[in-house]
């Protein structure tokens, strides 16, 4: 449909609604003969439309600075694709939070930290794919992000393959292995996240528990995928 048919039909659909108020007026009972003339004159005004009147000043508008930059807009679309919730019953989690220098984006299974420029009017804000802002409170995502130099163990350049890895770490003069049955959507999205940067990930894992979530790391990504199954 064309633009100028939309447009007819959003007009003739306004019409029809104004026409509906006026039938429930003069019906319900309670009839207000200054609603039916504020009805009839904004019937009027529709039919005289040219042109769709513009709404700018109505009310605050929610659009923000889309992130101009080509190479992070292809960032965000990957991570729109890979990371970024979409049911619509977690809203504040369909969109990207922009705080200190990060775009932040998960789905409650993984957790992407980019670390981007961006336009000063988004910081602290939660956009959504089109620019335009989220209202609520993203979730506390520092929480669940473990203290690394405590219990966990780094593993560079991991090699990582669907469904199921091994890694060996060195631990008091012998080799511990681990083994993990591995989501293979997930391992796609980090391995996917890392090669847009062309960077390699370091993997830093718990020493003893596999329930606890797995981070990779570079100097610009922070992914951390939970929870771990062993195989």
């Amino acid at each position: 449909m064309s633009g100028e048919n939309k447009y007819k039909e959003l007009k003739k659909g306004f019409y029809n609604l104004l026409d509906d108020c006026r039938y429930n007026n003069r019906t319900q009972g309670n009839f207000s003969p200054q609603l039916e003339k504020d009805i009839e004159n904004l019937m009027q005004v529709v039919l005289e439309w040219k042109k769709m009147p513009s709404l700018e000043g109505l009310e605050p508008s929610k659009s923000v600075h889309k992130v101009k930059n080509s190479f992070n807009q292809q960032v965000l679309n990957l991570l729109y694709q890979k990371v970024v919730y979409k049911a619509i019953d977690r809203p504040v989690l369909q969109g990207f939070l922009f705080e200190k220098g990060s775009v932040i984006a998960t789905d409650a299974h993984i957790l992407a930290i980019i670390s981007m420029d961006y336009p000063k009017e988004n910081e602290g804000k939660i956009i959504d794919k089109q620019g335009k802002i989220i209202d609520g409170n993203f979730p506390n995502y520092k929480k669940i992000m473990p203290d690394l130099s405590a219990d966990y163990r780094k593993i560079d350049n991991p090699n990582l393959t669907p469904n199921y890895t091994q890694w060996k770490y060195a631990s008091d003069d012998k080799y511990m292995l681990y083994n993990f049955r591995i989501d293979k959507k997930r391992i796609d999205t980090v391995k996917k996240i890392f090669a847009k940067f062309k960077e390699t990930s370091t993997l830093y894992l718990h020493k003893t528990d596999t329930q606890q979530p797995m981070v990779f790391k570079s100097k610009t990504v922070y992914m951390l995928v939970m929870p771990m199954y062993n195989g």
